[in-house]
């Protein structure tokens, strides 16, 4: 478990951590570190396709983001645990980790 430096939890928070000065908090506010961003649920459906994937990357960093949930739904025609399936997995957490340190993996089973 990665325990941000950002921490409300008073007895592992650092002198060094935490902004000093107003400009330094309004920075941290106008820029936050990924760690701090919104991850959103990247649902994955359909026939799965590496470049568009990747693509789909590169359109959640331009937009801000600090990392995503990838997030496989009904519909889904790649075969969910299958070889193809865990070779994207791969590719995009490390496309992923190159946008930002944190991401997620979310499964929910229906039925």
């Amino acid at each position: 478990m990665m325990i941000s430096k950002y921490t409300t939890n008073p007895s592992n928070a650092s002198s060094t951590s935490l902004p000093h000065t107003r400009e330094e908090f309004y920075g941290s506010v106008r820029s936050p570190p990924a760690e701090l961003r919104g991850k959103p649920f990247w649902s994955w459906n359909g026939d799965l396709d590496k470049d568009e994937l990747i693509r789909q990357i590169g359109i959640a960093k331009e937009m801000g983001m600090g990392g995503v949930f990838m997030h496989s739904r009904t519909g889904l025609k790649t075969e969910y645990l299958g070889d193809e399936w865990f070779e994207l997995n791969n590719v995009c957490a490390e496309n992923v980790q190159r946008m930002a340190p944190t991401r997620g993996f979310y499964r929910i089973t229906l039925g």
